[in-house]
């Protein structure tokens, strides 16, 4: 609005700004903790609003296994390193004896989840009122 600011009998004057931007989870988290951090400004969040690119859910596909697994083993994923290939891979030998015990199924480490999750880019939409605290006044004594 371009109304005029009336200051009388408030302690702060809000600032309104809005803010788009398209990037990772942990640009996000990372940007919020900046806000918080902040010595000089004092920032309140009116809304937030945050949507991932992709509409569908991530799928194995998504995922690099081959590059994380050969990383880690430097053997292709395709021939079990770690006892898991992937169902669907037609290139995939059958699985060899592992030289460490599997991990019980329901068991999952993380391992398989953070290749797929966790990488897709977010939309985020912010409002926020940055606050100027104004000078302080003497109340009128009753």
């Amino acid at each position: 609005t371009n109304a005029v600011f009336d200051g009388k009998d408030k302690t702060f004057r809000p600032l309104p700004i809005e803010i788009t931007f398209t990037g990772s989870e942990a640009s996000l988290r990372s940007f919020l903790s900046s806000l918080d951090d902040s010595k000089k400004y004092y920032y309140v969040i009116r809304t937030m609003k945050v949507a991932n690119v992709t509409q569908k859910a991530p799928t194995a596909t998504d995922a690099n296994f081959t590059k994380a697994a050969e990383e880690t083993s430097g053997v292709p994923a395709s021939s079990g390193a770690d006892g898991f290939v992937l169902p669907d891979d037609p290139s995939a030998a059958p699985a060899a004896t592992p030289a460490t015990p599997a991990a019980a199924v329901g068991s999952d480490t993380g391992k398989i989840l953070q290749q797929v999750l966790g990488s897709e880019k977010i939309q985020v939409f912010l409002r926020i009122d940055i606050l100027q605290f104004l000078a302080a006044r003497e109340l009128p004594k009753a």
